[in-house]
C-alpha cells in the first residue's frame, strides 16, 4: 500500500525499504515507483490494486466452490433490481432530493 512512499508492506505489516533508483524517472510512475516530487490529482499506482484485484479474483473460485452464490447471491433484495435497472434516473434525480431535504432542513433549523 505504501509503495508511493517508497516501502513495502502496509499499514500493519513489516516495511521493507525498497531501493532509490526505483524511483528515478518517470519510467514505472504507473506501476508505483513516482519520483519524490510527483503530483497528480487523479493518479492510482497498479501494484497495491493489483494485488487487492488478485485477492477478489481468488476468492471468487473459493465462493464458486462452496455454492454460496447459488444459495445467497442468486435470490433477490427487494427493491433492488428496480433500482439497478433505473440507476441512470436514480443518479441524475438523487442530488435534487438531497439539496431540497438539505434546504428544508436548514429551514427548519433557523
Amino acid at each position: 500500500r505504501l509503495i508511493n512512499k517508497g516501502f513495502l508492506g502496509g499499514d500493519d505489516f513489516a516495511y521493507i525499504l525498497l531501493p532509490k533508483w526505483l524511483y528515478n524517472g518517470y519510467f514505472a510512475t504507473f506501476i508505483g515507483f513516482t519520483q519524490q516530487n510527483f503530483v497528480s490529482a487523479d493518479y492510482f499506482s497498479l501494484i497495491p490494486w493489483f494485488f487487492l484485484y488478485l485477492c477478489g479474483y481468488f476468492l471468487q473460485k473459493l465462493v464458486r466452490k462452496s455454492r454460496f452464490e447459488e444459495r445467497y447471491l442468486t435470490r433477490g433484495i427487494p427493491g433492488i433490481g428496480y433500482i439497478g435497472k433505473h440507476s441512470l434516473v436514480f443518479y441524475i434525480i438523487h442530488p435534487v432530493v438531497l439539496y431540497i431535504l438539505i434546504y428544508m432542513l436548514s429551514m427548519r433549523v433557523r
